[in-house]
């Protein structure tokens, strides 16, 4: 109960944004800043622009970061809330104006790079930019939130950067722009529309802000004109926020269908005679398509488990069997063997070319293993050659830890001999040390 009583009596305290707040001109002063678009910032946005259609392009996540972090897009997206929030139409409008021809020019930009580029498949980063969701509006919003917060305070912070990484404004027109460059215009839109979320959103909750500060009109506007401007910041809210809600309940229904599809595959699909070779479940067309090899299936089989689909709420789905059967003779058995023979080594193509390299990594080493130890028995009998007390040597490459970590290499020579070499030891030394080019020799005697 103390603590609800502190809270009850603090709460104000700890969420008033007003006590901090920097002076009305400053905060002005940094919107309208951020809001030109020419010279300097129109470069780097095209410089960041090619960034991320490169870190796009390669599948590189943080190339795509360190492509935000220096795009300037933000300016005038805020630019059109701030203006909304104070009533300024002449900051509106120029805002608007520069934020169409930043997004202009970004598509145009990426669009030529994915023109030009030979990479031109679709990476994990560019197809995770054309299905936006609610999830997208969420983060849009807050990230407004935080940005527009962080503008207003006195104190320099790390929050626009991480807004501008959170909102993720760059990555959906690079994507966009790889639609108009192959002509895939389900890429174009889906991004277009995330970039379009992000844009709608950002701006409301700096509208939001703005007004919850109460900071000073710019011009006088009656109180039918303030209605209205309201009621279209609010409409157009929410004709960007229906398409995310039918598209994350369609998210939500293939998510479900997939699990749901995937403990049926797992569970049912067992039989003695016949084996699945391979699975594919269609969430969109609500379907799943099974290849089964070996003793064909019954028309009951089927039926019995078409029965058992609704167990799993998989009314209403369609279950395909590929039936490839091996009792069709003998040729018709090698046949359907060679090609599962075939599937298999092209699935698993990687996980060859992996062990095929590691194996000849091992290869090599053993080669040269094999080509070290002869040179170290070759400068065995050399040295007792020349040396005719020594009786026997052992010569290798040893390492040691000096006390501050660095580890050193050394070739470390045991000597056993028949009587004290005196002067001879220099000379043994200094020979090893130009037979081998090691500068780093340690013998021990015996």
């Amino acid at each position: 109960m103390a603590i609800l009583r502190y809270l009850r009596k603090n709460l104000r305290y700890y969420f008033n944004l007003s006590p901090d707040t920097a002076e009305n001109e400053q905060i002005d002063a940094n919107i309208r800043g951020g809001v030109e678009f020419k010279g300097t910032n129109l470069w780097v946005l095209i410089f960041a622009i090619f960034i991320a259609s490169i870190g796009l392009n390669v599948n590189s996540t943080a190339v795509i970061i360190g492509a935000m972090l220096i795009s300037p897009l933000m300016g005038p997206i805020m630019g059109v809330g701030y203006g909304m929030g104070i009533v300024d139409f002449e900051l509106i409008r120029k805002s608007g104006k520069n934020l169409a021809v930043a997004v202009l020019f970004s598509l145009l930009t990426s669009a030529v790079y994915f023109f030009v580029t030979p990479l031109n498949d679709a990476s994990s980063e560019l197809l995770s930019r054309t299905s936006p969701a609610f999830w997208d509006v969420m983060i849009a919003f807050f990230g407004g939130l935080a940005g527009i917060v962080a503008v207003t305070r006195k104190e320099k912070s790390n929050v626009l950067p991480g807004v501008a990484i959170a909102t993720a404004l760059m990555p959906p027109l690079c994507t966009a722009g790889y639609g108009l460059a192959t002509g895939n215009m389900y890429y174009f839109a889906g991004a277009f529309y995330l970039f379009f979320i992000n844009s709608v959103f950002i701006s409301f909750s700096t509208f939001l802000i703005v007004r919850y500060l109460k900071l000073p009109l710019r011009e006088f506007v009656d109180a039918e004109k303030g209605k209205r401007m309201r009621r279209y910041v609010y409409l157009t809210v929410l004709v960007t926020l229906a398409p995310s809600l039918y598209l994350a309940k369609k998210l939500v229904e293939d998510s479900i269908f997939q699990r749901a599809a995937e403990s049926f595959v797992n569970t049912e699909l067992k039989f003695e005679s016949s084996f699945v070779l391979r699975t594919n479940i269609d969430p969109h067309q609500r379907s799943i398509e099974t290849v089964v090899v070996g003793k064909s299936l019954t028309d009951s089989v089927m039926q019995v488990l078409q029965s058992k689909l609704p167990n799993y709420h998989l009314e209403n789905t369609n279950l395909v069997f590929v039936q490839q059967g091996l009792d069709g003779g003998e040729a018709e058995t090698r046949s359907m063997r060679s090609a599962m023979l075939r599937e298999i080594i092209a699935e698993n193509r990687y996980l060859i070319d992996q062990k095929d390299a590691q194996i000849l990594q091992l290869q090599n080493k053993i080669k040269a293993y094999e080509r070290h130890q002869n040179t170290e028995a070759s400068l065995a009998m050399e040295m007792k050659t020349l040396f005719p007390e020594i009786k026997s040597v052992v010569i290798t490459d040893a390492l040691s830890r000096r006390q501050d970590g660095v580890v050193d290499t050394f070739l470390l020579t045991v000597i056993e001999s028949s009587r004290q070499l005196g002067d001879k030891s220099k000379n043994i030394s200094e020979w090893l040390r130009i037979k081998t080019g090691v500068n780093n020799v340690k013998i021990i005697y015996q």
